[in-house]
């Protein structure tokens, strides 16, 4: 779905575009949002991941902002929130058990596979979870406003054109669906960064 509707590409542009050509517009700057991000950002209700354990305390969930945590499976055991996960209620679970309000990482041995660790880098951790906005943020909606309308404007990515000594000048985003800096700028706060 994209982040800005047609009537707003139109109010925008002030402009009458075509629904086909503006949904492929809308798309597109969509897209590219979420290739930069990283991110799908729009809200997904009950999103089953798969992600490997680790050694470690704490397990970062892909998409955000997550808004509920459904279950949480460390290969065939359930585990209990607060008692053998915790969610700190923005994207990170932290194996471990909740004690009066306090999280104790390290706790008691009882925990599924002990010490506060989430299996090793071979087990298998499920996840139902539910993340991305309701509603777009506005940031997020200016800047695909911005980039459909730029590819409206000049979709090869072509500013001007002259016959005579035949001259050209291109956009500085180099092509029709490129993000500037400052859009980039803008979109960093919601990037996920990707390690290969």
């Amino acid at each position: 779905m994209a982040f800005a509707t047609e009537t707003e590409l139109e109010a925008y542009t002030g402009a009458t575009i075509a629904t086909d050509r503006a949904t492929i517009l809308l798309d597109m700057a969509t897209g590219a949002i979420q290739a930069y991000t990283n991110q799908t950002m729009t809200f997904e209700a009950g999103d089953s991941i798969t992600l490997p354990g680790n050694f470690g305390h704490l397990l970062t969930l892909p998409e955000r902002p997550v808004t509920a945590v459904t279950s949480v499976t460390l290969g065939d055991t359930a585990l209990v929130v607060d008692v053998d996960y915790v969610w700190d209620g923005k994207d990170g679970l932290y194996r471990g058990t909740k004690v009066d309000g306090i999280l104790s990482v390290n706790g008691p041995d009882w925990l599924v596979n002990g010490w506060g660790d989430w299996g090793g880098p071979g087990a298998v951790v499920t996840i139902v979870y539910s993340h991305g906005f309701a509603t777009i943020p506005n940031d997020i909606k200016g800047v695909c406003l911005a980039l459909a309308a730029r590819s409206l404007s000049s979709p090869d990515g072509v500013n001007s054109e002259s016959v005579g000594s035949y001259s050209v000048s291109y956009s500085r985003t180099g092509g029709a669906v490129s993000l500037l800096s400052e859009e980039k700028a803008l979109l960093d706060r919601y990037r996920r960064k990707v390690f290969a």
